[in-house]
């Protein structure tokens, strides 16, 4: 059993950790690149900041000036880096934008004016639904997640042990069909892509994967546990 892992070098090389102690090989062949934005902010009447992603925080240069409100977010990967930049008051209040947005409808019944710090792409147009229910959104884009134009050598050259594909965001999913299409790659039955959540696998099945695994619930530790489940009773 070999999992390819398709995150930027830091965080696979993290996720492969894991796996290894686990007995379960990995090639780190990353699908998208994370293209900082640096943005200056300022001052303004903003009740909290909402966050989708661990990155959207990375390129705020002046972050300190708003760390003293509340912040939103999806996961323990984006509240720590929110955490780690100075928002002590970070706080995990759903598990993905669509839920997100209906925490802070029910959490504010007032009308409020939230920072929303995000990537050029996204799923769910926060501004819209929480407009919806009279609050103000301000989107800044901080960084822009950028898919690779090729597969790695050494996927493609290990390409016949490839047995299972780690996917953590349905930006990745995307990337994976384009690139495995680009290099006529197919999804065959001995490949089982490993996903996140629902959302992460949705584009799947009419690309013609056969195996694929859904987490419970969106956590790297249950797809880790997937993952061995997997291996442990193939």
């Amino acid at each position: 059993m070999t999992i390819w892992l398709t995150r930027p070098e830091a965080e696979s090389a993290r996720f492969a950790a894991a796996l290894s102690v686990r007995g379960i090989p990995t090639i780190i062949a990353p699908v998208i690149r994370i293209i900082e934005r640096p943005v200056t902010l300022e001052n303004s009447d903003f009740t909290a900041i909402l966050t989708t992603s661990q990155h959207a925080l990375k390129s705020v240069n002046n972050a300190a000036i708003i760390s003293h409100l509340p912040l939103f977010t999806v996961g323990n990967r984006s509240r720590k880096a929110a955490i780690d930049k100075g928002f002590s008051r970070a706080e995990i209040l759903a598990t993905n934008a669509t839920s997100l947005s209906a925490a802070i409808a029910k959490r504010y019944p007032q009308p409020a004016h939230f920072l929303y710090l995000s990537g050029r792409d996204i799923r769910l147009d926060l501004a819209a639904t929480l407009g919806a229910h009279g609050h103000r959104v301000t989107r800044i884009i901080t960084y822009n997640a950028a898919i690779l134009p090729e597969l790695s050598p050494a996927l493609l050259s290990h390409w016949p042990e490839i047995t299972g594909v780690a996917l953590f965001s349905a930006r990745a999913t995307e990337a994976v069909i384009a690139l495995m299409a680009k290099h006529q790659l197919t999804p065959n039955a001995g490949i089982t892509a490993f996903c996140l959540s629902d959302k992460v696998a949705a584009a799947l099945q009419s690309h013609g994967w056969k195996n694929i695994r859904i987490c419970p619930a969106p956590s790297e530790e249950l797809l880790l546990a997937s993952i061995s489940s997997a291996k442990n009773n193939p």
